[in-house]
């Protein structure tokens, strides 16, 4: 429900945003200057004398509006549907996206391999196991989506927009990744991390919902390392876990801040 307010103020703001104002004034102003001119002619008091020349400004100013406010609502209609169907912005990042192939190889290993250890039920805590160096690769790709959320949260774009480019790719790494960021939250306490990318995902699964047989967030498996492999990762167990030494020269390192705080 909380998504759902989401994009239906967003559609609110995007036909309020194409309302043409200018011509909406003139119509007002026109139809003002009509029941004006009527008024002055009858000099502010409908006489038996003066009533037909009242009736006929009145029938004026609706056959005005009668004709006009559709002509209002077609080029509101066509404005709100170039808004929201406007490509420019999203093809620049879609391009960039496409740029990541190769960092999106690398985190889809990484995450492949992830996948495969099951002796750490908990995902959120399983990343704690993994060397820093291998979870920064997984990085980009979240710093992707997260621009891209701030962007749709700004109305750059429209939901469908997105949705129709992104919804994809969206879907897939957020249901490999959702563990990710809340180890970032809660282990690494970086709240401000990643802030915008639960709520770009919850914006496309909106849209998806009126879609026939909508896909939604990815529960098994096999299905999420299917997916990492479509993006180039390769399921070859690469060597991503903290190894004895590696853990022991970090209780090193943080024992030497300590002391040097």
């Amino acid at each position: 429900m909380k998504y759902k307010l989401v994009v239906w103020l967003s559609k609110g703001r995007r036909v309020l945003a194409s309302i043409p104002i200018a011509d909406l004034l003139a119509f007002a102003v026109s139809v003002a200057a009509i029941l004006t001119i009527g008024a002055s002619i009858v000099g502010g008091n409908v006489k038996p004398e003066t009533l037909p020349f009242w009736t006929a400004s009145k029938s004026v100013a609706k056959w005005f509006a009668i004709i006009l406010i559709p002509i209002l609502i077609s080029k509101t209609w066509l404005e709100c549907n170039r808004r929201r169907y406007d490509p420019a912005l999203i093809f620049t990042l879609q391009k960039d996206f496409e740029s990541l192939e190769t960092k999106r190889a690398e985190a889809a290993t990484v995450c492949i391999a992830f996948l495969r250890k099951t002796d750490e039920p908990d995902e959120t805590k399983r990343w704690t196991l993994v060397d820093s160096r291998e979870r920064e690769k997984v990085e980009p790709v979240l710093d992707f989506f997260e621009d891209v959320g701030f962007y749709l949260h700004g109305d750059q774009f429209s939901d469908d927009v997105v949705h129709h480019n992104c919804h994809h790719w969206v879907r897939g790494w957020y249901s490999v990744l959702k563990p990710y960021i809340d180890y970032v939250h809660i282990v690494q306490k970086e709240k401000a991390a990643y802030v915008w990318i639960e709520a770009l995902f919850g914006r496309l699964t909106e849209i998806e919902k009126h879609y026939p047989d909508p896909q939604t967030l990815l529960t098994d498996t096999k299905d999420k390392i299917e997916f990492l492999l479509s993006e180039g990762g390769e399921d070859s167990g690469a060597p991503i876990w903290l190894t004895d030494t590696d853990a022991e020269k970090r209780r090193l390192m943080k024992l030497e801040q300590h002391l040097a705080d």
